[in-house]
């Protein structure tokens, strides 16, 4: 088996006040405006998906009962009728 390689312990430190970044102001407005275009997305979606799960219970609540209603209607059946069909 080979010997494990150890990962670096150091982290990389930010750079010091004063000292200009990469990110104009810009570039901040830009990604604010998308953050917020983003947040009125995410808005819509999450309440298409919280309109499908309501649909999705409402189907499963009814299988449900249609599915009570065969069993009441199988064990009412006489069991010589159920084994000839």
């Amino acid at each position: 088996m080979a010997p494990r390689k150890r990962r670096s312990s150091r982290v990389r430190k930010a750079p010091p006040r004063g000292r200009s970044s990469s990110l104009t102001r810009a570039d901040c407005r830009r990604l604010l405006a998308l953050l917020r275009s983003d947040r009125n997305g995410v808005g819509a979606l999450r309440d298409a998906v919280g309109e499908l799960r309501r649909d999705s219970e409402i189907q499963f609540k009814r299988i449900a009962q249609l599915q009570a209603e065969v069993d009441e209607m199988k064990r009412l059946l006489p069991k010589s009728h159920a084994a000839r069909g």
